[in-house]
């Protein structure tokens, strides 16, 4: 990415001082390089969301190991006792796993975001190389046309 956006800036210094239609030319590599710098934006942004993503995983599998040890840890020896130790469970169980149905929908959520900027990206990065293409057709074909334009003028002088 680091490599598109030096080559267009190198390519609108060239512009700059060798292209007759500058001003066009420039707008259009000023506006290609702030679209490579959003796409590296959008690309920190999801790697972001994939650790953050991971970190959740790793708290919800660490909160279930430490409520599997408890229990090992602290069988229940009354009946008495056992009630109260699940009736305090239940509630914490219930909160936990609404938190954690929470978490999963906004991790659901933040894959979708993920999956969406990845293809906004993708979609964007092939819009702008059919541009390169285009343009650099272009700018073959002048070249040519000025190369043909050339001889011929020598020519009848």
């Amino acid at each position: 990415m680091a490599d598109k956006i030096t080559q267009t800036q190198q390519e609108l210094i060239a512009t700059k001082t060798n292209t007759p239609d500058k001003l066009k030319r420039i707008q259009r590599l000023e506006s290609k390089i702030n679209h490579l710098e959003i796409i590296k934006d959008l690309l920190k942004q999801r790697n972001q969301i994939i650790e953050q993503v991971q970190e959740e995983r790793e708290i919800h599998q660490d909160s279930l190991k430490a409520m599997d040890n408890f229990y090992q840890q602290n069988p229940p020896q009354e009946e008495q006792r056992l009630n109260n130790i699940l009736k305090v469970f239940e509630k914490d169980y219930l909160k936990i796993n609404w938190e954690n149905q929470q978490k999963d929908q906004k991790v659901k959520e933040l894959e979708k975001t993920v999956e969406l900027i990845e293809k906004l990206a993708q979609q964007t990065i092939r819009e702008l190389e059919s541009k390169i293409t285009k343009l650099e057709s272009k700018k073959n074909q002048t070249t040519e046309t000025r190369t043909e334009i050339a001889p011929k003028t020598n020519f009848n002088n």
